[in-house]
């Protein structure tokens, strides 16, 4: 009897560490929006700057780097960048990282940096052509997932890079 409630007592606090260690990487990593202060005044700016945004589902996340929110127009998906004070960042276009308007020197970066060896499961790029970053979604063979960006020297950095001015209407 004694061995039995050991196991299931063991079986019980593992999957509650386990289940806790998945939340926190999870939080860690990007967590819903809480506050609809926040999320309302990034989607009224969001709004000024594309209307067309306007009546679109926007789900808004935190991480440690800002706020983000993700939509689609027109089939197209799209993530739009607030930094932790605030200020857009930018917007970004899902593209597929096989397509032939990637730029050559892009893929060259990729293939010459330390995530040479990852899968793109996700590439976004900057819909600003005066300010191209990127921003990838990886994982490698050991099931580990990162979340890279990229200048337009194909620089890579695991904090986004800042917006060097407010960009014209990025549509």
């Amino acid at each position: 009897m004694n061995h039995a409630a050991f196991l299931f007592l063991a079986v019980l606090l593992s999957n509650f560490g386990f289940a806790q260690d998945v939340t926190q990487r999870q939080t860690m990593d990007k967590s819903l929006m809480t506050d609809p202060t926040k999320s309302q005044q990034f989607l009224n700016d969001l709004n000024r700057r594309d209307p067309n945004t306007v009546n679109q589902n926007i789900e808004w996340t935190d991480n440690e780097y800002g706020h983000y929110g993700t939509y689609s127009l027109d089939n197209v998906n799209y993530m739009t960048r607030y930094d932790q004070k605030g200020n857009f960042q930018g917007t970004y276009r899902k593209k597929d990282w096989s397509d032939a308007s990637v730029p050559a020197s892009l893929k060259s970066s990729f293939d010459k940096s330390t995530y040479k060896g990852s899968d793109v499961s996700s590439y976004w790029e900057s819909a600003d052509p005066t300010n191209k970053t990127y921003y990838f979604e990886l994982s490698n063979d050991k099931g580990k997932n990162s979340k890279v960006w990229a200048d337009d020297k194909g620089k890579f950095s695991t904090k986004p890079y800042t917006q060097k001015s407010t960009p014209p209407k990025a549509y």
